[in-house]
């Protein structure tokens, strides 16, 4: 029996990150889709918050613990997974700064600029969940799109600086979580700056030479999402499936038996399963041994 439960829904960006880094670091887990019984009592007796990402292991003092971010940093520590989350203090400060800084600062612009174009609740005073007109409400939303820039270029210039990654050479637990949030832009065409673009992209071809060794026809990696999508429901099918068939049962999660409206919405669908399924790859090869580079691609969930 899994040591770990994972609560999740799997249309969010929050869950994606500690789906990526279970598989990623190997632990022995269980995952479980909760969509639409987080307000239920018996979830609730559990995780009184009614939120996504939870995990539930008998060591926790009260059973369960959420917020993506503290999830990976206690089963870094617990599991001694010093090559996600290294145990010198100054690396570690950079990381949960980091974080913090992603969580506080850059996530609620970004909250404010998509969830309107995914049909996402907005949260109580903000100008989207107010009575306000429909023009109002696309200006509150474009300003905080504009918004994005300035603290974007922070992880740039202050916590990457020359290195590839916030962890330095390797991924630390701070660069999948700033990854996975990169990819919800999709759903506003946000236009990444430059080393944006390069460091997601550096982070995917990784995977997608590992998969393509192992088998996986996938000629390009935005395919993958196509994989990950079939095998949430299929795990022992490993070709694409049409796109129109696995963004559909991916946007009826989302959308509540809609399909996605603007192209962009589609895009975030894709992009959200494919940065899943490549991340855990990329990162399994940050686990790898120092005289062994090459590493195994995690078998793909179900």
């Amino acid at each position: 029996m899994a040591t770990i439960k994972l609560n999740v829904i799997k249309p969010s960006v929050n869950n994606m990150t500690v789906r990526v880094f279970l598989r990623a670091a190997k632990l022995d887990f269980a995952e479980h889709d909760v969509y639409g019984q987080t307000r239920s009592a018996e979830y609730l007796a559990r995780a009184p918050s009614h939120l996504t990402p939870m995990i539930e292991t008998a060591e926790l003092p009260k059973g369960a613990l959420w917020e993506s971010c503290a999830i990976m940093q206690y089963l870094c520590n617990r599991h001694g997974l010093d090559q996600f989350y290294p145990k010198d203090p100054e690396a570690r400060a950079m990381i949960d700064s980091a974080m913090f800084y992603l969580i506080g600062t850059f996530y609620p612009y970004l909250a404010r600029a998509t969830y309107p174009a995914l049909n996402f609740p907005q949260y109580p005073g903000e100008v989207g969940f107010s009575d306000a007109d429909a023009e109002t409400k696309e200006r509150a939303r474009g300003a905080a799109a504009e918004a994005l820039a300035e603290p974007l270029e922070v992880f740039r210039a202050f916590y990457m600086g020359d290195k590839p990654f916030i962890g330095g050479d390797t991924p630390s637990i701070a660069d999948i979580r700033l990854a996975s949030t990169l990819e919800f832009l999709a759903a506003i065409d946000y236009s990444l700056p430059d080393w944006a673009k390069t460091y997601v992209k550096d982070m995917e071809t990784v995977a997608g030479r590992r998969l393509q060794r192992a088998g996986c026809r996938c000629p390009r990696l935005y395919r993958l999402c196509e994989v990950f999508v079939e095998l949430d429901h299929q795990t022992s099918r490993r070709m694409p499936v049409a796109p129109s068939a696995s963004v559909q049962r991916r946007s009826k999660l989302i959308h509540a038996e809609r399909k996605p409206e603007r192209p962009s919405q589609v895009n975030t669908i894709r992009a959200m399963a494919a940065i899943t399924a490549s991340m855990a790859a990329v990162w399994t090869a940050t686990a790898a041994s120092e005289t062994e580079r090459e590493p195994v691609v995690p078998a793909m969930p179900a």
